[in-house]
This record gives structure tokens, C-alpha cells and sequence, in this order.
């Protein structure tokens, strides 16, 4: 069963299925449907979601750049990616949480990034917005 399952998820993943693309790179992540535990596939799965439009793909890609997950460590492209993330106007989980990382990374100038009040104000903004909203 498992073993379908994983055939169908990559079937539907390669026909450009934004969504199968991403249920790919969170199989790989938590090694469900028969899919073993990689975090390298996960990284390619989610950038192929990320290219096919999906939010929740582009944080994750994210957060994989910025801790060298899967890959080597990239800051710039992982930025790139929350901030496109969080940009979207998409409704998605990380919806509120893509600019709320974005903005203590400004804030407290994690990875490396240079502390930068008006972005991390800007981000905070957005992402209590969100909050209120959703609440």
C-alpha cells in the first residue's frame, strides 16, 4: 500500500502537480508513504513546488537554504524565498509565520544578515495583520 501511495505521489509530482510536489518533499522530510527519510530529495521536491506557485513550498525551501539543510547553506536565496512566501497573497499556513521569521531575522540579524529595523518593523507589520485576521 505504501508503495503505491509513493509511486502516485511521484506520478502526480512529475506531471507538475504543485501540490504532489510538495506532499513529496514532506514525505521525504518525515519519511511517510514509503518514502525514506532524504533531505536532499525533499529540497529538490520543494523547489519544484516552489516554481510550480506554492507558498507553504517556498517557506520551507526557506528555512532549508538559510540551516543548510539538504544542501549547502545559502542565506540570500533562503531569504529570497520567505520573502516570497510571504509575500503571497495565496492563503497558506505559514501565512503569518513567513513574515514573522523574516522579521526577527531583521531584527536580531540571524544568519548573518545585518540588523535592519525598518525591515524587521515592515515584516512585523505584515505579519500581525495576518494574525488579527486569522483570529
Amino acid at each position: 500500500m505504501l508503495a503505491y501511495k509513493k509511486k502516485e505521489i511521484l506520478k502526480n509530482a512529475r506531471e507538475g502537480n504543485a501540490r504532489a510536489q510538495l506532499e513529496a518533499a514532506l514525505s521525504y522530510i518525515w519519511g511517510k508513504n514509503g518514502f525514506p527519510v532524504n533531505e536532499r530529495q525533499a529540497r529538490i521536491w520543494y523547489k519544484k513546488a516552489s516554481l510550480s506557485g506554492n507558498p507553504e513550498a517556498m517557506f520551507n525551501l526557506g528555512t532549508m537554504y538559510l540551516n543548510g539543510e539538504g544542501g549547502v547553506t545559502d542565506v540570500a536565496t533562503g531569504i529570497k524565498w520567505l520573502k516570497t512566501s510571504a509575500a503571497s497573497k495565496k492563503k497558506h499556513i505559514y501565512r503569518a509565520v513567513a513574515p514573522q521569521l523574516l522579521s526577527e531575522i531583521y531584527r536580531c540579524g540571524l544568519h548573518g544578515i545585518s540588523v535592519d529595523s525598518n525591515e524587521a518593523a515592515h515584516w512585523k507589520t505584515i505579519a500581525e495583520k495576518r494574525k488579527e485576521k486569522s483570529g
